[in-house]
C-alpha cells in the first residue's frame, strides 16, 4: 500500500536524489564499471533507540531510488541500495563501510549522523568513493576534516546553532536570560554546543548567561532525572540540547513526574523538525516530538 509522502520524507528523498544526480562525471571515469546497477551503500541505525530514524531514512532513499529507476535510471543504469546497520557508532560504521565497499562492491556511501559520517567519509576517501549525507551536521566534515569526496546536503552545526543563538538573543518574544546546554557526548553534540556558545557570546544581551553545560552518554541514558535536577538547581529558563526530543522528551517526562515538579521551562533542540521554539513545557509533560 502506498504511504502518504510527508514534507520531511520528500525533502530527504529530494536531497538524496540530488546527490545521486550530481555524480555522472564521477561515475563515467575510466576504471569504473559501466555495466550493472549503480550500488549505494547505506549506513543507518537499524537497531537501538534511534532505529526509528534509520527506518525513515532508508524509506526515503528507497523512494528516491524508485523514482530515478522509474524514469530510466542514471546513465541508463538502475540504482540499487544496500543497507547496513551502523548502530550509530563510529567503529561499527567503519567496519560496515569497508564491508559495503569490498564485499558488496558499492559505488557510493551514505549514512545518518555525524559520528557515522566522520567514519564513512574517511573510508570513502581512502577508496575513492563518493560519500554523501543529508543529515551529518558536525561542522568539521566540511571543515578541517573535509575530503573532496564528501558531499553534505544539509546545514552544518555552526549554521544551525547560530540560528538558535540569533533567535534567543534577538528575536524571541520573551527575553530569556539563563541557558543550560545539555548535549550528547559525541562529535555532533560537542560541535553543536561549541557553535551555539560562540554565537551566543557575540550576540547576548546584558543579563543573558549560560548557567550550565553538560554532556551525556549517547544512546545509553535511561533516566534523565539527575540531569533535570541540575537544570532546576541552575535556575535555567532555556535548555539547548542536541538530543532528539523523542528520546530526551520521553525520559525527561518520566523523570519530571517522578520529581513532582511543575517548573516551567522552554526547550529547543538543535535538531528540530521545524526551526522554531517549542511551546512552554512543564517538566513532566511530553514536548512535541521531533526527529533528526
Amino acid at each position: 500500500m502506498d504511504r502518504p509522502l510527508s514534507r520531511r520524507r520528500f525533502l530527504t528523498a529530494a536531497a538524496a536524489t540530488g546527490a545521486l544526480l550530481a555524480g555522472p562525471a564521477v561515475i563515467v571515469r575510466p576504471g569504473w564499471s559501466q555495466t550493472g546497477a549503480i550500488k549505494i551503500g547505506v549506513l543507518e541505525p537499524r537497531s537501538g533507540p534511534v532505529k526509528y530514524v534509520g527506518d525513515k531514512h532508508v524509506a526515503a532513499l528507497g523512494y528516491a531510488v524508485e523514482q530515478v529507476n522509474a524514469a530510466g535510471g542514471l546513465l541508463g543504469r538502475k540504482l540499487e541500495i544496500v543497507v547496513a546497520d551502523s548502530e550509530m557508532k563510529g567503529d561499527v560504521a567503519t567496519r560496515r563501510a569497508n564491508d559495503l565497499i569490498f564485499s558488496e562492491k558499492v559505488d557510493f556511501l551514505t549514512g545518518l549522523g555525524s559520528t557515522v559520517g566522520k567514519a564513512a567519509s574517511q573510508i570513502a576517501s581512502q577508496n575513492k568513493k563518493i560519500f554523501f549525507s543529508p543529515t551529518s551536521e558536525a561542522v568539521e566534515l566540511t571543515g578541517e576534516e573535509f575530503f573532496d569526496t564528501t558531499f553534505r546536503c544539509t546545514v552544518n552545526t555552526e549554521m544551525h546553532s547560530a540560528l538558535l543563538a540569533v533567535y534567543f538573543t534577538k528575536l524571541a518574544p520573551h527575553a530569556h536570560e539563563r541557558f543550560y546546554l545539555l548535549s550528547e557526548d559525541d562529535n555532533f553534540g560537542r560541535s553543536a554546543t561549541a557553535g551555539f556558545k560562540r554565537k551566543f557570546a557575540a550576540l547576548k544581551r546584558p543579563g543573558q548567561a549560560i548557567v550550565g553545560e553538560e554532556y551525556h552518554p549517547f544512546q545509553r541514558v535511561q533516566d534523565f532525572g539527575p540531569y533535570i535536577t541540575k537544570v532546576r538547581a541552575s535556575g535555567a529558563e532555556v535548555v539547548i540540547t542536541s538530543t532528539g526530543a523523542r528520546i530526551s522528551g520521553s525520559c525527561c517526562s518520566r523523570a519530571g513526574r517522578s520529581a513532582g515538579t511543575s517548573r516551567r521551562a522552554r526547550s529547543f533542540s538543535t535538531i528540530p523538525r521545524r526551526c522554531r521554539p517549542s511551546a512552554p513545557t512543564r517538566w513532566g509533560t511530553s514536548p512535541r516530538p521531533t526527529t533528526s
